[in-house]
């Protein structure tokens, strides 16, 4: 994932083109991530799920979701705004933790499969939302 993050880096100024801007950016970055879980849970040997974490490293670097969020907040509310965004990431985390020790007992492969899975389910909600209020 550090490596499609790294590479992704180089694309962050499409975010400054007009008619793509932060959102479109948010967009295509969220459906990386998606594609990428998919691709992943699905993946049929080691160097298909390392394509796949690449995408996923891609498409997280390509959400400007934290620096969108800074631009659309209320200038009051800015700051707590953006520090509550970053702090999801722990409480996402640990939702997971207790997922995935949950998930662990289920038959076959889907004990690592279900988790990839469900790694896809806040960016197609965060796609939908895009796509319905349209660009």
């Amino acid at each position: 994932m550090n490596i499609g993050q790294v590479s992704a880096a180089l694309f962050l100024g499409i975010a400054d083109i007009p008619w793509i801007g932060r959102r479109g950016l948010n967009f295509f970055g969220n459906a990386f991530v998606a594609f990428a879980c998919i691709f992943c849970a699905f993946s049929t040997g080691i160097p298909m799920f390392m394509a796949g974490r690449f995408l996923m490293g891609f498409g997280t670097a390509l959400m400007s979701s934290s620096t969108y969020m800074a631009e659309i907040a209320p200038v009051h509310l800015r700051g707590r705004l953006v520090g509550i965004f970053g702090a999801c990431f722990q409480v996402g985390s640990l939702f997971m933790s207790g997922a995935l020790i949950g998930l662990q007992k289920l038959p076959g492969n889907w004990g690592w499969k279900a988790p990839l899975l469900m790694q896809a389910i806040f960016p197609l909600f965060v796609v939908s939302i895009l796509c319905l209020n349209s660009f």
